[in-house]
């Protein structure tokens, strides 16, 4: 049994509803959390599938993410036993370090250039075109 399903388990030996009926809660199909019991996770389900999981469950979020990771082998099984941490960049360019326990810190930021002129600052403007050099 994955860890994911792990969690549904737990909620649903403290509250009692069906598997189908978490599914529909958390707006998957039911086929989709059976699975997660009978084949384990081949790939990550959708953000807003493991948000809704830890709102339902009240588990924390960090928690969810993390079981769904060692699941699909993003995260070793032996990780909190070891020093091995996973860093996940950001698209924004922020580098989270993501902790056994699952909640990220982040380590800092990545600066962007501009390809055409290596070492040049890249900036994005509000309405989401890029701005080059400096201001």
């Amino acid at each position: 049994m994955s860890e994911l399903y792990s969690i549904v388990q737990r909620h649903q030996d403290n509250f009692g509803p069906s598997a189908s009926e978490i599914a529909r809660r958390i707006g998957a199909a039911p086929q989709t959390v059976s699975s997660w019991k009978t084949r384990g996770l081949r790939a990550l389900p959708e953000k807003k599938l493991l948000v809704a999981l830890a709102q339902l469950t009240h588990t924390p979020y960090g928690d969810v993410l993390s079981a769904a990771l060692r699941d699909t082998g993003y995260i070793p099984e032996d990780a909190e036993a070891t020093s091995e941490r996973p860093v996940v960049e950001r698209p924004a360019g922020v580098v989270v370090d993501i902790g056994p326990s699952g909640e990220g810190t982040v380590r800092g930021r990545i600066k962007g250039t501009d390809r055409d002129n290596p070492g040049t600052p890249r900036d994005t403007t509000r309405s989401g075109g890029t701005r080059h050099g400096k201001r």
